[in-house]
């Protein structure tokens, strides 16, 4: 999860998720899911399935990239 700046100015968040081996991905099932256990506020603007999170060689998230992707769907939208 990273933050970009909304169209309004406020903060968002956006959630990058990426599937084990065979795992299927439900979109609706995911936002109710995470309904179910976050504030409004808390929960993800926007959910982008991705091949693989971008990490460093010791396994460590590399955010700026993850941040440049959501800027760059924030382009495309």
């Amino acid at each position: 999860m990273v933050g970009r700046v909304a169209g309004d100015g406020n903060e968002e968040v956006i959630a990058f998720v990426e599937l084990k081996e065979g795992a299927e991905f439900d979109l609706e099932e995911l936002r109710d899911y995470l309904a179910d256990r976050l504030s409004a506020y808390k929960r993800p603007a926007q959910i982008v399935r991705i091949d693989a999170i971008p990490t460093t060689a010791s396994g460590k998230l590399l955010k700026q990239n993850l941040r440049a992707l959501a800027g760059e769907l924030q382009v495309h939208q």
